[in-house]
């Protein structure tokens, strides 16, 4: 608890929150460490400052035998919340398991039939196998009217590329990668993405269609 307490006093938005506690409803302090407040059956967490902190616990509840085992994200994320808080959690973890080569390779799920499920080979190089996902709603929403995030995440490099949206339509799915991805870092070889209909309309077939992706 004394490493947290010191990292929490490195971060900002932790400080910001103790300055102003007594407006905090949400909020408490014990021993000098800010906690969140939650719903019951769940009992109080710390906040976890931003930094490598929160990526370390992202590897022990995903990526290690003892506690993760690459579950998916529902239990994982189950898992998290029952023992630390931080206001992107939920995204941060659904980008980890996005990321996450061997999730990637078992769970294949691109425009394939039932029975036809291929587990995919670990990339060859960067910008090679890339996972898109839209993150939100989110509230509250931006003063541009923004409600949603899309990400692309390079599962080799971890390199991830995000924007600020205001649907979770095919359209938006398109425009974010023709301007934001393809113009500017060139056409990756394959994108995984769930079965959402914003990924798998007729729009977004045909762009993956004419830049060859798959």
């Amino acid at each position: 608890m004394d490493d947290l307490r010191k990292l929490q006093d490195d971060d900002k938005t932790i400080h910001e929150i103790k300055k102003n506690i007594k407006n905090k409803k949400h909020y408490f302090i014990e021993d000098g460490i800010l906690f969140r407040k939650q719903q019951l059956p769940l009992s109080s967490v710390p906040y976890v400052p931003t930094g490598r902190i929160r990526a370390d616990i992202l590897k022990i509840y995903h990526d290690t035998p003892a506690n993760g085992a690459h579950f998916g994200r529902d239990k994982t994320t189950r898992k998290i919340k029952e023992r630390y808080y931080w206001p992107t959690m939920i995204a941060d973890i659904r980008n980890h398991i996005n990321s996450c080569l061997p999730c990637a390779q078992n769970n294949y799920r691109r425009q394939k039939l039932p029975g036809k499920l291929k587990p995919i080979p670990p990339p060859e190089g960067i910008w090679k196998l890339l996972s898109m996902d839209f993150h939100g709603p989110i509230t509250p929403t931006s003063k541009k009217g923004n409600r949603y995030i899309i990400s692309l995440t390079d599962v080799l490099s971890k390199f991830v590329i995000t924007k600020a949206v205001r649907d979770c339509s095919a359209t938006t799915a398109v425009k974010f990668l023709i301007n934001d991805v393809i113009l500017k870092y060139g056409t990756p070889t394959c994108i995984l993405t769930d079965n959402g209909t914003h990924f798998t309309s007729q729009v977004m077939n045909k762009l993956f269609e004419n830049i060859g992706v798959t």
